[in-house]
């Protein structure tokens, strides 16, 4: 707490409500990040740590500065209750989980030293996790679009376009009355 607290002491203060925007997303392909292109970043903090040190790392800087600052809050895709970064809109200032930032906050420095083998073995089930749960979408997305080659084989496109225009002449006829 005492690190995050240095981080943003210069910041000015102004209460409002945080707004939160997703940028990363976890699909068949794995975890992608759009660009950051949206924000006006001048100066980005990569936070880097194992499993949980970052979100513990950005948890505290977001419970220290809600209410305080005009923030965004970026949740992680994969639940919005972990924090994947914060942004203070009025400095241009980022902190963002595995970002290539010119700055790096080592979120493991602020940790109990003997959390240090729960995290490592946390962190090798979460890739492990993520792995099959791309897997499993690639999966699911290869019997979707079998699905969709059934449906389309026994889709009789002409009589729906039919169909459509009979129903629209009603409904203008209706209306027209």
């Amino acid at each position: 707490e005492k690190r995050a607290c240095e981080l943003i002491k210069e910041l000015k203060k102004e209460k409002v409500s945080p707004e939160k925007i997703l940028i990363s997303s976890f699909s068949k392909e794995g975890l992608s990040r759009r660009s950051l292109s949206g924000f006006n970043v001048k100066k980005l903090y990569s936070v880097k740590g194992n499993f949980g040190e970052e979100e513990l790392f950005l948890n505290v800087l977001r419970k220290l500065s809600v209410g305080d600052y005009p923030l965004t809050i970026i949740p992680s895709p994969l639940s919005d209750n972990i924090t994947e970064g914060v942004y203070f809109k009025n400095e241009g200032l980022m902190f963002l989980s595995g970002a290539e930032g010119r700055e790096t906050v080592d979120a493991f420095q602020f940790l109990e030293k003997d959390l240090s083998e729960e995290i490592e073995f946390l962190n090798k089930n979460e890739a492990s996790y993520l792995e099959k749960s791309k897997l499993h979408f690639k999966k699911s997305s290869e019997f979707h679009f079998l699905l969709e080659d059934i449906y389309r084989e026994s889709m009789d496109f002409q009589k729906n376009d039919e169909v459509f225009l009979k129903l629209l002449e009603k409904i203008t006829k209706l209306l027209s009355d």
